[in-house]
């Protein structure tokens, strides 16, 4: 219980890099300044894709976690969280270039179809704006969170994601498409 006890309270107080578009504000921020009122847990999601020369395919599922702040900018920044409880050798959860090949290696997909759908998702709420500009104002990156790995006022644990614009996100989507006619 006490170890229990500890992932979470290390987890609820490690330091995630503050995500705005394609960018890092340089900020962080802790999970507990978390309101009940801007996140979501386990939200379904579907994408519907519809291609004749090859197949219809829907992927569906659940992300962990969606929640949104408030930017110094005025705008709404939303982000994916995903839990990982992952156990690493070599304890690289505080060394980032450990991380962010773990999830290359084993969450590529999933970085790219999330990241995807929260953009088309936000476009109902944004419908005067196109997907390159809701990238901007409103995207807030996405995360994993090695919960193994978390210390309080560390990112040890934390992986944190975006792309230099929503043509980059877009592209790797597309190719994720072009692999599985393959």
């Amino acid at each position: 219980l006490d170890y229990t006890v500890g992932l979470f309270w290390h987890t609820l107080n490690s330091n995630l890099p503050e995500i705005h578009g394609n960018k890092s504000t340089g900020n962080s921020f802790c999970l507990k300044s978390l309101t009940d009122k801007c996140k979501k847990s386990e939200m379904e999601f579907r994408l519907d894709v519809r291609d004749e020369k090859w197949m219809n395919c829907f992927w569906k599922g659940f992300v962990d976690l969606i929640f949104v702040r408030q930017g110094e900018d005025g705008n709404e920044y939303y982000s994916i969280l995903d839990w990982k409880s992952d156990v690493l050798e070599n304890d690289v959860y505080g060394n980032f270039p450990g991380l962010a090949d773990k999830v290359k290696r084993n969450y590529s997909i999933q970085v790219v179809l999330y990241s995807y759908t929260l953009i088309l998702w936000l476009k109902q709420f944004y419908p005067e704006l196109g997907e390159e500009e809701i990238f901007e104002k409103h995207f807030g990156g996405i995360y994993y969170v090695f919960v193994r790995g978390c210390y309080e006022n560390t990112s040890n644990g934390i992986y944190a994601q975006t792309w230099s614009c929503f043509s980059a996100l877009k592209e790797s989507y597309e190719n994720i498409l072009k692999l599985m006619r393959m």
